[in-house]
């Protein structure tokens, strides 16, 4: 009885560092506010918007703001159902969506010519 209990304990430890780490790795991410490491990932987390296969990419940073450029894969991405499935809303000839919350200010626009999916991100 002692031993499945142990392994039951062990187990339960596991998982629960699993989980913490992570949890760690997470907020690590979502704290970056460079382009060397991870900022895509930090993009879509603090923005909710899937970035597609890209073909190229352009980042800048100046104090808390970063605006990052993506060359959109077209031949992957289909830019008007990648715009309709992530709330994207047409406005002239860009698509725009943008939001706000207590960690961030953000503004994204797609445009379908030449296929440029443009992030101005401002870390509060």
């Amino acid at each position: 009885m002692s031993k499945v209990l142990k392994i039951i304990g062990l187990v339960v430890l596991g998982v629960l560092l699993f989980m913490g780490s992570f949890k760690l790795l997470v907020r690590h991410i979502f704290n970056r506010q460079d382009c060397e490491r991870f900022n895509i990932d930090n993009i879509e987390l603090r923005t909710g918007i899937n970035v597609p296969p890209i073909s190229d990419c352009d980042c800048r940073v100046t104090d808390n703001t970063k605006l990052s450029t993506f060359k959109l894969d077209t031949s992957v991405v289909d830019i008007a159902s990648y715009a309709e499935i992530n709330g994207f809303d047409k406005s002239g000839e860009l698509y725009e969506k943008s939001n706000e919350t207590k960690n961030t200010s953000w503004h994204a626009t797609l445009n379908d010519d030449s296929a440029e999916l443009s992030f101005l991100i401002t870390y509060k």
